[in-house]
């Protein structure tokens, strides 16, 4: 995979491990699959396949579920803000920050509700 000039690569070969590196497509992967991931990280995984997906709707429906919930909120703020570049989610790390709600749980719902308001 690396491109390396030739007058290097003897020196550097063998500061490169040697095995596979096996690559994981999160946002391709099927429903049941997602279902296996049990963290916060499912809701990142799922926000993957939806964007990926182009299903606006669905993802509407999962945002605003209060069944789902979040139980590192700043950590997942801070991931959703890397992926999407949204400063809205900044917003929202801010808001539970100064209402002193940064290591609660929360739902998804209070999630999309908090984005909504910060438009």
């Amino acid at each position: 995979m690396l491109d390396i000039p030739e007058e290097w690569r003897k020196r550097l070969e063998p500061l490169i491990a040697g095995y596979p590196i096996r690559i994981v497509y999160l946002a391709a992967q099927d429903e049941k699959t997602r279902k296996k991931y049990q963290s916060d990280f499912r809701h990142i995984v799922d926000y993957l396949a939806y964007v990926r997906n182009k299903e606006r709707q669905k993802l509407k429906e999962y945002m605003g579920d209060k069944r789902r919930k979040v139980v590192y909120p700043m950590e997942y703020l801070d991931l959703m803000h890397a992926f999407t570049n949204d400063s809205r989610y900044v917003k929202i790390a801010e808001s539970l920050q100064e209402y002193g709600k940064e290591s609660e749980e929360i739902n998804m719902c209070i999630s999309w509700i908090c984005w909504k308001r910060v438009v």
